[in-house]
């Protein structure tokens, strides 16, 4: 089962939980809401505490050469551990994951306050929802 929206195909969501609740998902009377959380603040705030605090050499492991602060390297204001991108990217989504988790901690609060059946997931395939 697919939906149209603007034109879009949405995936259903059924496809994206897998058996486990297949019974809680896409049925009638059910709805599925799916938290967004805009990371981009958490992304820079977090860099630029890991910089000044623990003064990490953010390193591009690609082209094996500082990731733009060679100048900040060199001059030894940033004389931490020599931390890959890929390492500080991988770190993200335990840091900015919780804002999505607490918006739908309140939305379960709400629902339960006016008296809805309602049941927290946390296994969504991401893959299959952004494809």
């Amino acid at each position: 089962m697919q939906s149209r929206v603007a034109g879009s195909v949405l995936v259903s969501p059924r496809a994206t939980i897998g058996a486990a609740f297949e019974s809680m998902v896409d049925v009638p009377g059910t709805t599925l809401f799916l938290p967004i959380a805009e990371t981009t603040r958490e992304y820079i705030k977090t860099l630029m505490t890991c910089l000044a605090q623990f003064r990490w050499q953010l390193w591009d492991e690609v082209k094996d050469q500082p990731a733009g602060i060679d100048k900040w390297i060199d001059n030894g204001v940033l004389n931490g551990d020599r931390v890959s991108s890929y390492h500080y990217e991988s770190l993200l989504p335990w840091i900015c994951n919780p804002e999505a988790g607490i918006a739908m901690q309140n939305l379960l609060l709400a629902a339960q306050a006016m008296g809805l059946g309602v049941f927290m997931m946390h296994t969504v395939d991401l893959k299959t929802v952004m494809s």
